[in-house]
């Protein structure tokens, strides 16, 4: 059996103006030929590219030092490259692609792969570092074109491409700026936010900004913020040290709009809200809310926020769902309305010290629906409105109030 050459697929060179010994870049080739076979796709079917992937993965971590750069070359001979072998650990810190221009489906620009006519963001390599300029002729990203890049800083986004989920981001743990062409007809862009042409909702707010945002007074919607999936949000760290003001003219904050987010997020005292949607407000540091207009409150809408108070005027309330204020350990006071609102488990278990209420006849519940998670209730003061204190002492749940006092 012949045997596997490797010839030199890694190439050392001195970055200019570098003493030796202070960095170096490697550039680790894919050969055109491995044993008299063309190599036309990178994956893993080919057992001996496969072991010039290890090779390069032994290298990594045993010889290279974390002041060394290094880039991957792809000849013109590759016409496939998987998925699953970029995001792979063998190039895990690789900070840049070079393609042979004479490739005829990829190229590159600026250490970043795109399919020949650059329409596609393949591959931002992990170790790319700082600015990242969209090609003019970028339409898409896929949501795994920035996986580990921890460090890319900004996007500048052309006009034509449109990021189907912002999710695709959630990997730039160092993002603190996106722009946008004005000539863009899907987006806008504000202080490094991203908003729709119209701006009237807002997209997507960068996981390390470091600036207050103030959204602009023409935004009517705000859906999920920032690029975290489920289940990370006790992980990634954003929004630390910054201040979100909402303005009055919000009417919609969809599910998870600002669910983990460590900014303080400050909302006015007279606002337009409606709908605050599943898990909105989850785990953030808000003080207190009014809410004269609201029609809906979703489960875990303010799950375990620093909320001190709650004050809900409006008649529109329709629902507050399941554990909405649950686990709120500042809350110390809400205040209900009088309409016919569905109220549904542990929607109030927090521990508060006074509930004020304005309907006129008991809401009807049982300690099976668990409005109130585990509140010790004879700690709480119930406030009723006048003339109906025996009513409630009478009533389930209701009497389980330490102190009931009627108001006007």
């Amino acid at each position: 059996m012949k045997k596997l050459s490797l010839v030199l697929l890694i190439t050392i060179c001195f970055l200019p103006g570098l003493r030796a010994g202070q960095k170096v870049r490697l550039q680790f080739r894919v050969p055109e030929v491995i044993n008299g076979d063309t190599v036309k796709a990178l994956n893993y079917t080919n057992p001996n590219l496969k072991k010039i992937f290890q090779t390069i993965y032994k290298k990594i971590n045993t010889n290279i030092s974390t002041d060394t750069v290094y880039n991957l070359f792809i000849p013109k001979t590759v016409k496939q490259i998987d998925d699953d072998v970029l995001h792979s650990r063998f190039f895990s810190s690789i900070d840049s692609v070079i393609v042979d221009e004479n490739n005829p489906n990829f190229s590159s620009q600026l250490g970043i792969l795109y399919d020949k006519h650059k329409t596609a963001l393949l591959y931002c390599p992990p170790y790319k570092v700082g600015e990242v300029i969209f090609p003019s002729t970028l339409k898409e990203l896929n949501a795994y074109s920035f996986l580990g890049c921890a460090f890319v800083t900004s996007l500048i986004l052309n006009d034509s491409v449109k990021i189907n989920n912002i999710v695709s981001l959630r990997f730039c743990k160092k993002l603190s700026r996106l722009e946008v062409s004005a000539n863009s007809p899907y987006y806008s862009s504000l202080d490094g936010v991203l908003y729709n042409k119209e701006q009237t909702k807002a997209i997507c707010f960068p996981l390390d900004m470091q600036n207050d945002i103030h959204i602009p007074s023409t935004i009517k919607e705000i859906e999920r913020l920032f690029p975290v999936v489920e289940m990370e949000e006790s992980i990634i760290s954003y929004g630390k040290n910054i201040t979100i003001y909402i303005p009055s003219t919000v009417k919609i904050v969809h599910d998870n709009a600002f669910k983990g987010c460590e900014a303080t997020i400050k909302i006015p005292r007279e606002n337009s809200i409606q709908t605050i949607g599943d898990g909105a407000f989850a785990e953030t540091k808000i003080d207190s809310i009014t809410l004269d207009s609201i029609k809906y409150i979703g489960h875990s809408a303010f799950y375990k926020s620093s909320l001190k108070s709650v004050v809900i005027t409006s008649d529109s309330l329709k629902t507050i769902w399941i554990a909405a204020f649950r686990d709120c350990s500042n809350l110390t006071s809400i205040t209900l309305p009088k309409s016919d609102a569905l109220i549904v488990w542990e929607a109030l278990a927090s521990p508060f010290q006074v509930l004020t209420v304005g309907w006129h006849k008991p809401f009807k519940t049982s300690k099976k629906d668990y409005v109130f998670g585990k509140t010790d209730l004879s700690q709480c003061t119930l406030r009723v409105p006048k003339g109906t204190r025996r009513a409630y002492r009478k009533a389930p749940v209701w009497k389980d109030f330490g102190h009931i006092v009627e108001v006007e």
